[in-house]
């Protein structure tokens, strides 16, 4: 009787047995205890997580990681000669947290190898888990592949023994070095200095830090005076039909007084931007006119709804706008150099680049904000205007300029989006909480901006 009872409940709980993956383990590496703690913290949410605080403790380890976030504060070197450390001996995966303000480390990091890595903003405690989820996806998904060509090598070599083919009649190609990419090239002369950043022009920066610490008109007209290409277009842009008074205005400072400071400062980016658009070359002329043009409907969109949604930033989401795709044109202002100098290894064909240009303007436009000095409420804009899923909580300015790009690209502006998108169903629109019935409307506003502001700014209208 017993005995019957035992089986039973061995039986039992043999039924109830389920298999449950480990959790994957993570090992933080970095110097800043405090850091550390609170990265561990956040992390151990959903990871096995561990601590080291120098390189040497690596060796001690009883196991091997699944991934290591590598914080850039763990050697003098930011963390670089770790990182050739583990390629070079362990093997290993690595996240970097890379700083906000130095570019060189996630370019050295892509240099070395196909590595992942987190750039450390104000809110990226908030992404860490969601940053090492995505960078063991990538790892399983990388050895997946090696395993199914291992399976796929069996198998010729077996088709092969069945067909009578010998190995020694088979003419091995010889190995062949792997062209580096479009980026890869761009990376490695940016750190080799062969190239350099792009840069905006100093005068437009300096005209948004006087319009900030309130600026009188007269100051900044002392200031724009020394730029006669944005001053003529100021002065134009005031007597443009938009903003036109009783009298036509003949100076830069009645052009200031007319439009306002905050104006003003929205038009001289406008102007600084579009300079940097030209001189592409004649093979990427359309490319630039392109990302213009939904930079521009971009801008417009995101004045206009943030004026719907009654803001009184909407010069800020105006530019916030207008910059969202600066990665884009930094990169091809790049590839213009090295082609016009010779240094390009070849030329980028159309489709290879817009494939580069959409993969990487994200992460290289932010890069460009910080070395212009720009606020660090415009790096969500360049970094994740499309992608709201890596942000939480996600910024009302970037659900705006995500409206407002899906909305440029649904009129033309830029690529074109699926046929079945539907503007309203957003998440972003829905968001903001606007009627719908007002798309439209923003649709007729956005086409009569572009037209009218097109005429403006290449002097056919005044």
């Amino acid at each position: 009787m017993a005995g019957n009872n035992s089986g039973d409940r061995e039986t039992v709980i043999t039924k109830r047995v389920v298999w449950i993956s480990p959790m994957k383990s993570v090992l933080i590496a970095g110097k800043n205890e405090a850091e550390v703690e609170k990265i561990r913290e956040e992390i151990s949410k959903e990871f096995n997580a561990h601590t080291i605080r120098s390189p040497e403790e690596l060796a001690g380890l009883a196991e091997k990681p699944d991934l290591i976030l590598l914080d850039h504060t763990f050697t003098e070197h930011s963390g670089i000669d770790f990182l050739k450390q583990i390629l070079e001996k362990h093997n290993l995966p690595v996240l970097m947290l890379a700083p906000p303000d130095d570019d060189t480390c996630v370019l050295e990091t892509l240099k070395l190898g196909d590595y992942s890595y987190l750039v450390k903003t104000a809110n990226y405690y908030h992404l860490l888990n969601l940053s090492v989820k995505r960078a063991l996806e990538r790892i399983q998904k990388l050895k997946d592949m090696k395993h199914a060509i291992v399976a796929l090598r069996t198998q010729v070599t077996e088709l092969e023994k069945r067909l009578g083919i010998s190995q020694k009649n088979v003419v091995q190609a010889p190995p062949q070095k792997k062209p580096k990419s479009i980026y890869e090239e761009i990376a490695s002369r940016l750190k080799n200095g062969e190239i350099g950043l792009p840069s905006i022009p100093q005068i437009s920066v300096k005209f948004r830090e006087m319009v900030k610490k309130g600026a009188s008109v007269q100051e900044l007209t002392n200031l724009l005076k020394h730029d006669a290409a944005i001053s003529a277009s100021l002065i134009r842009i005031s007597n443009s039909p938009y903003y036109r008074g009783v009298s036509k205005n003949s100076t830069l400072e009645q052009a200031i007084t007319r439009l306002g400071t905050n104006e003003a400062k929205m038009q001289v980016d406008l102007i600084a931007n579009k300079s940097l658009y030209t001189n592409m070359g004649q093979e990427h002329e359309q490319v630039a006119k392109s990302l213009w043009n939904h930079s521009l409907a971009c801008a417009y969109a995101c004045k206009l709804v943030t004026e719907i949604a009654g803001s009184k930033d909407s010069e800020e989401a105006f530019t916030m706008g207008l910059l969202h795709d600066i990665g884009k044109l930094g990169l091809l202002k790049i590839i213009c150099e090295l082609e016009a100098s010779g240094k390009m290894a070849r030329k980028a064909e159309r489709t290879d680049l817009q494939n580069m240009l959409d993969a990487n303007h994200c992460e290289f436009g932010t890069t460009l904000l910080k070395s212009w000095q720009f606020p660090e409420e415009y790096l969500p804009i360049t970094m994740y205007h499309s992608k709201l899923e890596a942000v939480d909580p996600v910024p009302k300015s970037l659900m705006v300029v995500h409206f407002a790009n899906v909305l440029a690209k649904s009129m033309g502006y830029g690529q074109a989006l699926p046929e079945d998108t539907k503007l309203e169903n957003t998440r972003s629109w829905q968001f903001l909480k606007l009627d719908s019935e007002k798309i439209p409307i923003l649709r007729d506003q956005v086409e009569k901006l572009m037209g009218d502001w097109g005429k403006v700014l290449d002097g056919s209208a005044g």
